[in-house]
């Protein structure tokens, strides 16, 4: 087809999968697209390289090097389709890197560089010996007392804010008492902590209290189950939720067998071996260890025993102390987690790709990290959260108790017309508000800054709120800082109004006991309320505390919120591949909203509809099974209900409140999909639209660059579609990414920042276009003397770098990579109808079709 230039360029491809260690001459054409040097082009680790035979895919991840020492998050993609043709590719590779790593021999000793670290991040922890120099140039600490897995450090060269490469040790640790999954940067110059991230991502979800006094947990009822008719000889039974129920007030548990997805779990979810038969009678197997962890101790607790029959039938106390059904509640956790392996196995996370189990049957990577799950965890409340640490390593999923208080715990007194009593959230940290109300004036804090009522800084107004309530706005800082701000300023109690739609938050954090005064939130509707008097000069009392009941719901039969956790692990694991998991830190990552979409899709049912709204954590949160739930908006395709779009990410929370936004959009996506190819209720189908959308998802994730932003994640999941649909859905997923503002022309500037980004509703022209020929400017286009090819050469000062050949339906033809100012396609496509052709430059892209006369 393509002659010159383009078969020069196809030639460096094979049939087979590339298994070489020199990717130079893959990236060489591409160098000129990031601003790259020769030195930058082979500069390089093999960070991942694996062949999905399932989908004709080779992922490459290449790990940028200076001085042979790596570069942090600086990764180089290829994903290379059938052996021949590179289907995406990006880059975060630092251009001429050689000019901004100055120093390359550290002063510091990986040991000198530890203690910084454990003080920075308060460990206190006691001498584990020394670190030992392994494989890769990876120091270990073996501590196994105090921490989850060996420490991981390596001098690793850090990009910083003025552009330079400063040179540090990466630390990656999992303390046992705190839960967290560290990685943290340490200057080896000067000690200074050059980067600081905790990959266990705790899901603060924002609830309130519902109508005040109602609940609807409150009648005993068991739920235990004796008849066993329906099991098979040798095959586990579990009285769990089964897909689609996302929660006790969503339906009825029921006695589940023959439930494992037989290619992801081939010896059922007991089995470590490979050999046929259980290794386990309890919840534990090789995809999930599921456990009690109430004492925080990190380590296994009582795992509920099915015996040698493997039956886990175990009553269920509805309403009643979570204590009561923990065998129950385990092993839903159980199950859930073995349902999620197994969807996203069959949707690509397999092992290959660095999912969770003990034993890779295929014996490809490194298996030995099965999830660790902890029910009814002690080390907090009404959250949840999931730590990535890299392949081979145990991820772990802690779910919480949520507690709830019935009864009014702030009453307004005066002026009358605000007077009346409001729902509160509580906290994690401080102390409890008093049985017996304080009665105090209620005071606006004042930062001295363009946002004062943020209370971040020190409170220039501190006189004002000796003695009284301190009330804040929710928003930059965390909850901790504003009670903290209060407290030295002699407030007796605090308030913060939530910034967003919805009900009072439940508010997060840790405070060491440094903190002595009560903090209750109310929602932003009413923050507004009593906000506006006191602006108007109003002087506003309140009693603050009371009498009041705690109800509690164990988050372990909350399924929407254990797929949310699970596809934390997903995401770490498939973005930049699964020993990189510390891509998804930046401020537009969109990791929050992968996860509120696992959850929308495990428990989408029939009369699940494209409008119905659709909500988050309504179980855990106290809320109808029809309540909206607790993000910003409710999941609807609706836009009058849920109006979100690009441009809103600015105004929302970071992470969850961005990631609702990406999850607005792929909800979107899922139904678009099932529109035109109808709708399967079995995940594990091929046909169903909501089954290919789940793969787009899945896919985009792999493809996408490390630190992502919207516009990366969109165009991965077109990238997505080219290989898994040839491309026959690119205009359909064009059109619902510019619905909601990530249209064409959308720009998301940096991914690091919210604020910098510009929304677009407009189309690539070949999706707009009629059947008129259309020919941009740019070109010209010319048959060749022998009329068997047809020239497209540029009249520009620039190079050509893709050509995409596509059918009437969208559907690709052929693609080609290249840089030229010169193509020539042959005419043999026209014989097969009319084309539209897409050509993009170095300077931007132009559509145009062409119709052969």
């Amino acid at each position: 087809m393509l002659k010159k230039i383009s078969l020069l360029f196809l030639g460096i491809f094979t049939l087979a999968p590339i298994f070489s260690q020199d990717f130079s001459s893959f990236i060489e054409p591409l160098a000129a697209k990031y601003g790259l040097t020769q030195q930058d082009v082979k500069s390089y680790q093999i960070s991942n390289n694996y062949w999905r035979p399932a989908t004709k895919m080779q992922h490459v991840y290449l790990q940028q090097t200076l001085h042979d020492i790596p570069v942090f998050n600086a990764l180089f993609q290829l994903h290379i389709h059938n052996g021949n043709r590179v289907v995406f590719h990006n880059s975060t590779f630092v251009a001429d890197a050689l000019l901004k790593g100055a120093q390359k021999t550290p002063t510091l000793d990986v040991s000198e560089a530890f203690v910084i670290a454990n003080t920075h991040l308060n460990l206190d922890l006691p001498d584990c010996g020394e670190f030992k120099l392994e494989e890769r140039g990876v120091h270990r600490l073996y501590c196994d007392t105090f921490f989850m897995h060996p420490i991981r450090a390596k001098l690793v060269f850090f990009p910083s804010v003025d552009g330079s490469l400063r040179l540090g040790y990466e630390f990656a640790m999992e303390p046992r008492k705190t839960g967290d999954s560290w990685t943290i940067g340490v200057s080896a110059v000067t000690g200074e902590i050059l980067f600081q991230h905790n990959r266990t991502l705790v899901c603060q979800f924002d609830v309130s209290t519902g109508t005040c006094g109602h609940s609807h947990h409150h009648h005993t009822h068991s739920t235990s189950h004796q008849n066993m008719q329906t099991r098979s000889l040798g095959q586990a039974v579990y009285n769990a939720y089964p897909l689609s129920i996302e929660s006790p007030i969503h339906g009825p548990r029921a006695l589940l067998n023959a439930i494992e997805l037989a290619s992801a779990s081939p010896f059922g979810w007991h089995d470590v071996n490979g050999i046929p038969g259980a290794e386990y009678t309890i919840t534990r197997g090789n995809n999930v260890f599921a456990h009690e962890d109430m004492a925080n101790t990190n380590l296994p607790g009582y795992s509920p025993n099915g015996s040698n029959d493997l039956i886990f039938d175990f009553p269920y106390f509805e309403g009643q102390d979570p204590l009561l059904s923990m065998d129950a509640s385990i092993t839903n956790l159980f199950v859930w987690n073995n349902f999620l392996h197994d969807i996203s196995f069959f949707y690509g996370f397999d092992e290959v790709s660095g999912n969770f189990q003990e034993t890779n049957y295929s014996g490809l990577e490194l298996g030995q990290d099965y999830v660790l799950a902890h029910a009814l965890d002690g080390s907090g409340t009404n959250n949840a959260n999931f730590g990535t640490p890299e392949e081979g390593l145990n991820p772990v999923m802690q779910m919480f108790i949520w507690n709830h208080t019935i009864g009014s715990l702030l009453e307004v007194l005066e002026p009358e017309v605000i007077a009346g009593e409001y729902i509160t959230g509580s906290s994690t940290f401080g102390v409890a508000p008093p049985v017996v109300p304080i009665t105090a004036e209620v005071v606006l804090v004042n930062d001295g800054s363009s946002s004062p009522t943020l209370g971040c800084g020190t409170l220039i107004n501190g006189a004002e709120l000796a003695g009284k309530i301190a009330f804040f706005d929710r928003g930059s800082c965390t909850f901790v800082a504003k009670v903290q701000n209060a407290q030295n300023s002699g407030a007796i109690a605090v308030i913060i109004a939530n910034n967003q739609q919805g009900g009072a938050m439940s508010m997060g954090g840790t405070d060491n006991g440094t903190l002595t005064i009560p903090v209750l939130s109310i929602s932003q509707a009413d923050g507004l309320l009593i906000k506006n008097q006191l602006l108007a000069g109003e002087t506003v009392i309140a009693n603050y505390g009371g009498e009041y009941e705690v109800i509690s719901f164990d988050s372990s039969f909350d399924n929407g919120i254990i797929a949310h956790e699970y596809g934390h692990g997903i995401s770490n694991r498939l973005t930049g591949g699964a020993f990189q998991v510390s891509c998804l830190w930046n401020d537009e990552q969109m990791g929050e909203g992968w996860s509120d979409f696992f959850a929308l899709i495990v428990s989408d049912t029939i009369g699940t509809t494209a409008e119905l709204p659709r909500g988050i954590g309504n179980f855990a949160s106290n809320r109808p099974a029809s309540a909206f739930g607790i993000r910003p908006f409710p999941y609807t395709t609706d836009m009058t209900i849920n109006p979100l779009t690009y441009a809103n990410i600015p105004n929302l929370s970071i992470p969850h409140g961005v990631g609702s936004v990406w999850c607005t959009i792929l909800w979107d996506l899922y139904w678009a999909m099932i529109d035109e190819y109808g709708h399967s209720y079995d995940l594990y189908s091929e046909t169903g639209g909501n089954n290919k959308a789940i793969r787009l998802v899945m896919e985009g994730m792999r493809l996408q660059a490390c630190n992502p932003g919207f516009v990366d994640g969109r165009d991965a999941i077109l990238a997505a579609d080219e290989f898994l649909y040839d491309g026959q859905n690119q205009c359909l997923i064009w059109r619902v990414f510019a619905r909601r503002g990530l249209g064409w022309s959308a720009n998301q500037g940096s991914s690091f920042d919210v604020g910098d980004e510009t929304q677009a509703f407009n189309l690539p022209t070949f999706c707009v276009l009629g059947l008129n020929d259309i020919v941009p400017q740019n070109f010209i286009i010319y048959p060749n003397p022998g009329n068997d090819f047809v020239m497209i050469k540029t009249n520009a000062d620039f190079e050509i770098e893709r050509v995409v050949v596509r059918d009437l339906s969208g559907a690709i033809v052929a693609r080609f990579d290249l840089s030229t100012d010169v193509y020539q396609i042959s005419t043999d496509y026209w014989s097969r109808g009319v084309y539209f052709f897409e050509i993009q430059s170095r300077q931007g892209s132009d559509f145009f079709r062409w119709v052969k006369q």
